[in-house]
C-alpha cells in the first residue's frame, strides 16, 4: 500500500466515525421522545395508524380540510379501521373536527404536530453539527 492509499483510508474511518456519532445521536433522541410522546407512541403501533397521522399531519401543513372519506382514500383502508384511529384520536385530542357547510373535516392539534416540528427542530441542529 502506498501512502495516497493510507489517506484514503483514513477519510473513509473519519466519514464512518462521523456517521457513527449522527447515528447515535438519531437513535438517542427517538428513544427519549417514544418514553415521553403518547401521541408517538400510539400511532407507531402499526403502518395504518401511522399512514394516518402522516395523512392528517400533511393535510394540516398544507392548510387542507380531509374529511373522514379523504382519510380512507388517502390511506387505502378500510372505512371501520380508519374509524376506529379516528375516535381513538378525538377522545385523545390528538386531532379535532371542523364543522363546515354541514360536513365535517378533521385536522391535527397541536399535540400531534409537536413531534414533527420537534423533529424539524433536531434534524436542523444535526445539519450545523454535522455540515450534512
Amino acid at each position: 500500500m502506498g501512502i495516497h492509499d493510507a489517506s484514503v483510508n483514513s477519510e473513509l474511518l473519519e466519514s464512518a466515525k462521523k456517521h457513527l456519532l449522527l447515528r447515535n445521536e438519531v437513535y438517542r433522541y427517538m428513544n427519549d421522545k417514544k418514553r415521553h410522546s403518547s401521541v408517538t407512541n400510539y400511532f407507531n403501533q402499526t403502518i395504518l395508524k401511522c399512514n394516518v397521522r402522516v395523512t392528517i399531519q400533511e393535510a394540516t401543513i398544507n392548510q387542507k380540510f380531509l374529511s373522514f372519506s379523504d382519510i380512507v382514500r388517502e390511506t387505502k383502508s378500510n372505512s371501520r379501521s380508519i374509524r376506529r384511529i379516528i375516535n381513538d384520536s378525538l377522545d385523545a385530542s390528538w386531532i379535532y373536527i371542523i364543522q363546515k357547510e354541514n360536513r365535517k373535516y378533521y385536522r391535527a392539534s397541536d399535540e400531534m404536530m409537536k413531534p414533527l416540528y420537534d423533529w424539524t427542530k433536531f434534524i436542523t441542529y444535526l445539519h450545523k453539527k454535522y455540515n450534512i
